[in-house]
């Protein structure tokens, strides 16, 4: 996303039935126009994308619809009607855009009697026999079939419009072939037979590429959020595993996305983290890095030794830091009795009144750092009788 796109805005339109009425509690999804159907996952685990991009709307009773902003990129919106018929509107091609809100307006379409297609598929590496098994799907939208076992297949209920179809056959390596075909109201399309070969539709995958971890170096107990890019030329990138390697121990997180939050152990350990991404193909890359959890005490620091008059107002310039962390509390304790009397989680600086009676006393600052460590330093304060 560029710095001066807009995160707000939505996607409005309307729909109406062939005489101009509204059609109402329509139910419609914005999809990507590279989501791939969810029922692949049965067919090839590895060949599966994210879900629609939105939950669904429903129209109102003017046959109105909203959806939320989408952000930069091309997409469709399907719908069904209450009497089951359906609805492709074209793909939106949404491109930069700044300001703080933006509406895109789609208009009115009608809603027509769905249409189909079907048609058969071979591949030329296998006698020429029909191709069970392979998936068929229509780009941007869920519709999606599975060819049975002579290379049929067929998808019903499309709505009228133009797709891009999506062969994919894992038998004689993986093999895609993309082919334009137009739905017509109320007609079922028959396709020529499909071929396939190896020469010309056979994938090459390369793996994704993962970047943005690095070794770093954080205090016990520390939680740190990992957040890594990954990219894909010829691919969609589909899966994220976490690894954290503690101490010999591996510990898997499921958090199956490009963020992940991973709290490092009590006690100081050479962590190795690695993220591995998998495309829609089945490949993989990953990335490693090391993290050492060290002890990291804070140090305390009380100040100079100083001299006051009994019974006056002195301030204490204590202090404390922490190079892998920071400060969270100081305390003071001004009358050696081993309490400490006062606390601060501001600052070491703070003012006291001194003893009545003259004599050397031990003035202590503790210091606590975020991981809950401590540490302490004395000062020795010099009270001296009020006649001198």
């Amino acid at each position: 996303m560029s710095s001066t796109e807009t995160t707000n805005g939505s996607i409005t339109g309307k729909l109406v039935d062939i005489h101009g009425n509204p059609e109402t509690a329509a139910e419609l999804r914005l999809y990507d126009i590279w989501h791939i159907p969810s029922d692949l996952k049965s067919l090839k685990k590895t060949a599966i994308v994210s879900g629609a991009k939105d939950t669904a709307v429903l129209t109102n009773s003017e046959g109105e619809y909203t959806f939320n902003w989408p952000g930069i990129g091309t997409y469709n919106i399907v719908g069904r009607s209450e009497d089951g018929k359906t609805v492709l509107i074209s793909s939106i091609d949404i491109q930069d855009t700044s300001g703080d809100f933006h509406e895109y307006k789609i208009g009115t379409d009608t809603v027509r009697v769905p249409g189909g297609l079907r048609g058969s598929l071979y591949i030329k590496e296998i006698n020429g026999n029909g191709q069970s098994h392979a998936a068929a799907y229509l780009r941007g939208t869920d519709f999606f079939t599975v060819s049975d076992t002579n290379g049929l297949f067929s998808v019903t209920d499309v709505p009228q419009g133009t797709y891009t179809l999506i062969i994919h056959s894992f038998v004689a390596g993986y093999l895609q072939k993309e082919i334009e075909v137009g739905i017509k109201s109320g007609e079922i399309s028959n396709l020529d037979t499909v071929f396939i070969d190896k020469d010309t539709n056979l994938i090459v995958n390369t793996a994704p590429v993962v970047s943005g971890l690095r070794d770093t170096v954080i205090s016990i107990n520390d939680t740190i959020n990992f957040h890594v890019t990954a990219t894909d030329s010829d691919g969609i990138i589909n899966r994220y595993y976490w690894n954290f390697r503690d101490a010999g121990v591996s510990l898997f997180d499921t958090t199956d996305n490009e963020r992940c939050d991973h709290a490092f152990p009590s006690s100081p350990v050479i962590c190795t983290v690695t993220v591995s991404v998998s495309d829609s193909f089945g490949l993989t890359g990953s990335q490693s890095v090391t993290v050492k959890v060290l002890l990291d005490p804070p140090i305390a620091d009380a100040g100079h030794d100083t001299t006051v008059m009994a019974g006056t107002l002195y301030t204490l310039h204590g202090s404390g830091t922490d190079s892998l962390g920071r400060i969270v509390k100081y305390r003071f304790d001004t009358n050696e009795d081993g309490l400490y009397e006062d606390s601060s989680s501001v600052s070491g600086v703070k003012q006291f009144k001194a003893a009545e009676i003259p004599g050397t006393y031990v003035i202590i600052i503790q210091v606590e750092d975020d991981d809950a460590n401590t540490a302490n330093s004395m000062m020795l304060l010099d009270v001296v009788s009020k006649e001198l």
